[in-house]
């Protein structure tokens, strides 16, 4: 990639070589090692205007930071990070950049608080928002936005930041919509009714009528699932009273009847359904 670094084509080819000997893990230490990292961002810098080649560059990023993260240095990541964001925003129109991007994303802050405060700073949720509202038909996308936005809006913690983004984009609102369009994309909806558990008690009492309509209608959309319907009575499971006062305790009810009927032996989904018909 050095010797020929006025050539994109070489670029790309030696891109996409470095992301499949990255799978094989006896090559692992050698390209890390190698400074293929220096090379891969190197091209990405030189070439950040040309879309195939972005794409090509989070891709092979993703197979080494995927199977090697621990041997890259934290200010590298940080940089990855970096770099990542602007890209995604140089090239907001582009499904590819913006569907591995975030993969790339999700990678970087795996079990690393100090990668995700870093990137909150940086705009990275509005960048992702702004990927869903621009490429809602794309399934793809929408799932790897979802898959991105977990990694922010973590268990347990004050996720109040993330409701509100940088330009007036509403985290739920945008979340409702990308379900709403692709209602039958098993893991999109899995990812959705994630985001909607982690969310349900840090938003006003409309959004949260509206969280309670999204999780059933996954929940009817997809019966059979037992990932989608356990996460489902969780979030039904625990707002009877709250199911009342909005006038959706009917919808919710026969939800969770449905999933108790369907799911006998899950003792989960039991214990869970219970908790709300007691």
């Amino acid at each position: 990639m050095y010797e020929h670094r006025a050539d994109i084509r070489v670029q790309l080819v030696c891109c996409k070589a470095l992301e499949t000997l990255s799978f094989q893990v006896r090559h692992h230490k050698d390209i890390i090692r190698s400074g293929a990292v220096d090379s891969i961002l190197w091209a990405l810098l030189t070439y950040k205007f040309d879309a195939a080649l972005v794409e090509g560059v989070f891709k092979s990023l993703h197979s080494i930071l995927y199977q090697s993260s621990l041997l890259l240095k934290t200010s590298k990541k940080a940089r990855i990070g970096k770099y990542t964001l602007q890209s995604m925003k140089q090239h907001k129109n582009k499904s590819g950049v913006q569907e591995h991007g975030c993969k790339l994303l999700v990678c970087i802050m795996r079990r690393k608080d100090k990668y995700r405060r870093s990137m909150v700073k940086d705009g990275a949720v509005n960048v992702v928002l702004e990927a869903m509202q621009t490429h809602l038909f794309n399934a793809r996308v929408q799932r790897m936005c979802c898959l991105c936005l977990l990694a922010f809006v973590e268990q347990n913690r004050d996720n109040k930041e993330f409701l509100e983004a940088e330009d007036g984009l509403n985290l739920g609102k945008v979340l409702l919509v990308s379900m709403e369009q692709h209602p039958y994309d098993e893991l999109l909806q899995e990812y959705g009714c994630k985001l909607i558990s982690r969310l349900l008690h840090e938003v006003d009492k409309e959004l949260k009528t509206e969280f309670l309509k999204a999780t059933v209608i996954a929940m009817d959309n997809h019966v059979e699932d037992e990932r989608i319907q356990e996460i489902g009575c969780k979030i039904l499971g625990i707002t009877k009273n709250f199911a009342i006062d909005a006038g959706v305790y009917e919808i919710v009810e026969e939800a969770l009847a449905t999933a108790r009927s369907i799911h006998p032996k899950d003792d989960r989904i039991q214990h869970l359904v219970s908790r709300f018909l007691s």
